[in-house]
Protein backbone atom coordinates (compact mmCIF):
# COMPACT_ATOMS: atom_id res chain seq x y z
CA UNK A 1 0.00 0.00 0.00
CA UNK A 2 1.38 3.40 -0.66
CA UNK A 3 0.60 6.53 0.87
CA UNK A 4 1.52 10.46 0.35
CA UNK A 5 2.98 12.38 2.99
CA UNK A 6 4.13 16.04 3.39
CA UNK A 7 7.35 16.65 4.06
CA UNK A 8 8.80 19.24 6.61
CA UNK A 9 12.45 20.34 7.56
CA UNK A 10 14.30 22.23 10.54
CA UNK A 11 17.52 22.53 11.40
CA UNK A 12 17.84 20.16 14.03
CA UNK A 13 15.64 17.12 13.10
CA UNK A 14 16.32 17.29 8.81
CA UNK A 15 13.81 15.63 7.10
CA UNK A 16 10.94 14.22 8.30
CA UNK A 17 7.09 13.03 7.54
CA UNK A 18 4.16 14.86 9.02
CA UNK A 19 2.40 11.31 9.35
CA UNK A 20 -0.89 13.56 10.44
CA UNK A 21 -1.07 17.19 9.92
CA UNK A 22 -4.47 17.86 11.69
CA UNK A 23 -2.81 16.63 14.77
CA UNK A 24 -1.50 19.63 17.21
CA UNK A 25 1.85 18.18 17.89
CA UNK A 26 2.06 14.62 15.32
CA UNK A 27 5.14 12.47 16.20
CA UNK A 28 8.46 12.83 13.85
CA UNK A 29 9.23 10.28 11.48
CA UNK A 30 12.95 10.88 10.23
CA UNK A 31 13.41 10.36 6.90
CA UNK A 32 16.83 8.32 6.28
CA UNK A 33 18.97 7.93 3.20
CA UNK A 34 20.97 5.02 1.97
CA UNK A 35 24.03 5.85 -0.26
CA UNK A 36 25.56 3.49 -2.68
CA UNK A 37 29.38 4.73 -2.57
CA UNK A 38 30.49 3.02 -5.60
CA UNK A 39 27.41 4.89 -7.97
CA UNK A 40 26.59 7.89 -6.13
CA UNK A 41 22.73 6.18 -5.72
CA UNK A 42 20.72 7.64 -2.88
CA UNK A 43 17.85 5.90 -1.78
CA UNK A 44 15.43 7.16 0.90
CA UNK A 45 13.66 5.18 3.41
CA UNK A 46 11.81 5.22 6.82
CA UNK A 47 13.28 2.65 9.51
CA UNK A 48 10.94 -0.08 10.33
CA UNK A 49 10.67 0.99 14.25
CA UNK A 50 9.29 3.95 12.95
CA UNK A 51 6.40 2.80 10.32
CA UNK A 52 3.86 1.99 13.21
CA UNK A 53 3.71 6.11 13.24
CA UNK A 54 3.14 6.30 9.97
CA UNK A 55 0.06 3.69 9.76
CA UNK A 56 -2.07 5.05 12.78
Amino acid sequence: MEKIFKTQTSFTKGLCLVPAPTKVFPPDVPVQAKVDLETGTVKFFVAPEDLPKLKS
